[in-house]
């Protein structure tokens, strides 16, 4: 199935998915000493998603986290809620500024003197697969950014 950015879309499984992703992060989660902790129920149900482009909207939350956290920890989590899946990745790291957090998914928008295209390219990416982003974010205490994907509900026959 393809979608009209031309992704070929399947339905997967969020778990093994999440599980990747963390696993990929590991390596750069120690370089600060964060540690990762996964919340992933089993039993979630499949999304109809470019996989590939899924993790890498993950592995971005993943890494932005560890970069503005130090010693700290860095959460992966799931559920699902009324048809939705939604994906958090939270971290207690240094947080986003009051004033920069309602534009951090405006291309070239950056606290930290990147590039400011990550979350953009994640929101593209999230709302491209029918779903949607958001972020909170306290100075001193950390940020949650969460996305959601609709379930995916097999066509009856």
């Amino acid at each position: 199935m393809e979608n009209e950015n031309l992704l070929t879309l399947e339905p997967t499984d969020l778990a093994p998915l999440l599980e990747r992703a963390a696993q990929l992060s590991e390596p750069i989660m120690h370089k600060n000493s964060n540690r990762l902790v996964t919340k992933i129920p089993l039993n979630l149900p499949h999304v109809l998603v470019n996989s590939a482009s899924i993790l890498q909207v993950l592995l971005n939350l993943l890494t932005n986290a560890n970069r503005h956290t130090e010693s700290g920890t860095v959460t992966v989590s799931a559920m699902e809620e009324d048809g939705m899946v939604e994906i958090s990745v939270s971290d207690n790291g240094d947080g986003i500024d009051a004033e920069l957090l309602p534009h951090v998914f405006a291309r070239h928008i950056s606290g930290d003197n990147g590039t400011g295209l990550g979350l953009a390219i994640c929101k593209e990416a999230v709302e491209g697969h029918g779903g949607g982003i958001g972020i909170e974010s306290e100075t001193g205490k950390g940020t949650t950014v969460w996305f959601t994907l609709p379930e995916y509900k097999e066509e009856e026959k």
